[in-house]
């Protein structure tokens, strides 16, 4: 830590990529001559927490003191392992961050409240016990404009499969062929799913003010949902698919053949 910042300075570095907590001691030598270092920290892009107890989010937690530190110049937080306090995990969702990823081994159900305080464009709940309908709920807040209007993109995983119909009930969503593949940017980045999922159904809603948004089910639980930019010439989180230059091709495919035959 000691050369982090000189380091930082010389190569006029602005921010740390990823900064990851193992295990915090309050016992460790290091641990009163760290914290000034962090203080210092002007950008860190990614919090990774891997330690969770039951101790470490209590009040007197050395790691929550760290956390205190570094996440209000954090653009995102993962957390992942067992989380036995959840209470503690609401600070973190409520929070201006660009992403959030939570990875919850417990008994604990994710409730609709914390999934209605969110506040990150993008969240990531891996292997959470959740309602469907609970989920179905969410959207059709979302449909009302009463719940996190920075979300951009919402991925939920689960253990066993997503009932379709509990999921869709009242939200008038539309089938999008599977065939036509269409390819999602989230936060700059293309959203790639993991290997050996698959999706089986997509949808489409729509609320009163024309924003769209995309349901997928995959395999394996899966529930993604992207929220398209509000304008429609704005393409920043979706890219054309080969289907969509394909027909665009076969339209000058034949605009040509029938100039040729006007030639002829």
């Amino acid at each position: 830590m000691d050369y982090v910042l000189p380091i930082m300075d010389v190569t006029h570095c602005k921010s740390i990529k990823k900064l990851i907590f193992p295990k915090v001691y309050e016992y460790d030598p290091a641990y009163e001559t760290t914290i000034p270092l962090l203080k210092k920290l002007p950008k860190v892009d990614e919090v990774i927490v891997e330690d969770f107890t039951s101790y470490i989010f209590s009040p007197e937690s050395p790691l929550r003191n760290v956390l205190k530190i570094v996440l209000p110049v954090s653009s995102a937080v993962t957390i992942s392992d067992h989380v036995r306090k959840p209470k503690y995990i609401r600070e973190i969702l409520t929070g201006k961050f660009d992403a959030v990823s939570v990875q919850l081994l417990g008994d604990w159900r994710f409730p609709l409240n914390d999934l209605r305080i969110t506040n990150a464009k993008t969240l990531k709940l891996d292997r959470v016990a959740f309602k469907v309908e609970d989920l179905n709920l969410y959207f059709k807040l979302w449909m009302k404009k009463k719940c996190n209007p920075r979300l951009e993109y919402l991925s939920v995983r689960q253990e066993g499969n997503v009932n379709k119909n509990l999921l869709l009930e009242g939200l008038n969503a539309v089938p999008f062929p599977i065939k036509t593949k269409r390819t999602f940017r989230v936060s700059g980045n293309v959203q790639q799913l993991s290997w050996g999922e698959i999706i089986v159904f997509e949808f489409d809603i729509t609320r009163a003010d024309k924003r769209q948004a995309t349901i997928r089910i995959g395999t394996h639980g899966i529930v993604c949902f992207y929220v398209w930019p509000e304008s429609t010439t704005d393409t920043t989180n979706l890219v054309p698919n080969q289907s969509s230059f394909m027909r665009r091709f076969s339209w000058i495919s034949n605009f040509y053949n029938s100039f040729i035959e006007r030639f002829k």
